[in-house]
């Protein structure tokens, strides 16, 4: 059986200011919509800004959501893995 799941994404580097952040959130968002299997993919709205989050032009800084199928996850988690060498907790 295959269902679909919500993903959230943070992006964390104390290098980058809010804006450039969020630059380099909209630029993870392009790729990870392009990803096999990912279904929908999005920014996190200021409307849903998650306790102790900063929020910039109507999105939550560095925070996206992406929906994609229980089989895509693997495939989500290697192409973060081999991009950003995330980690996951």
């Amino acid at each position: 059986m295959n269902v679909n799941v919500c993903v959230n994404l943070e992006l964390v580097d104390p290098s980058l200011d809010a804006e450039d952040l969020q630059v380099a959130a909209r630029n993870l968002l392009k790729q990870v919509k392009a990803v096999d299997g990912v279904e929908d993919a999005d920014l996190v709205s200021v409307t849903e800004v998650p306790d102790g989050a900063m929020a910039i032009g109507g999105f939550v800084v560095g925070l996206l959501t992406a929906e994609l199928s229980t089989t895509s996850l693997q495939k989500l988690g290697g192409f973060l893995k081999d991009r950003m060498g995330a980690t996951f907790i």
